[in-house]
């Protein structure tokens, strides 16, 4: 699926803008996509907007703003893209666990996962994983899925596109 921000927006469209199914049932769970980041992903921020993350894809446990586990990306410049961790637990994001999981050129596949366990995650890139706990897990899980987005605090600077298939 083919992915576009315009410019002057956080939004994605790409999937006729409905929102992606919901996923629910045993804690224990595995997600997979490969993403390639295509024209505009190397854009340019001045100043403390270009440390901000943008999210490639991730899942909800119910509200994404209080509880998601994702992916996020920005560009380091010279045409690569770092992918990180993008955690929010509790309605706090984990900082401290944003180590960048890998730097890859634009315009070439990627690979990304999420592991899913009651109380845990992994988040991976190309095999590299970073695991973050999970305190205080809903008792069943529940949410849904969610798609690329632009930012932090400014819209994207001028229109991107990125390719991202469902592995599994």
């Amino acid at each position: 699926m083919r992915y576009h921000i315009d410019k002057g927006s956080h939004y994605c469209s790409g999937d006729g803008g409905f929102a992606w199914p919901l996923h629910a049932g045993s804690w224990r769970r595995t997600w997979k996509w490969a993403a390639t980041f295509g024209p505009g992903c190397d854009y340019r921020l001045n100043g403390v907007d270009s440390l901000d993350m943008n999210k490639l894809v991730g899942v909800s446990l119910w509200d994404h703003r209080k509880n998601s586990i994702r992916l996020g990306w920005r560009h380091d410049g010279d045409g690569m893209i770092g992918i990180y961790p993008y955690i929010t637990l509790n309605g706090r994001g984990d900082r401290q666990n944003q180590r960048r999981l890998a730097s890859v050129p634009m315009h070439t596949r990627v690979e990304v996962s999420i592991r899913l366990g009651k109380g845990w995650s992994v988040v991976s890139c190309n095999g590299v994983g970073s695991e973050h706990e999970i305190t205080d897990p809903p008792r069943f899980r529940a949410g849904y899925y969610l798609r690329p987005y632009f930012g932090g605090t400014q819209p994207a600077p001028n229109s991107m596109y990125i390719d991202v298939e469902c592995l599994s």
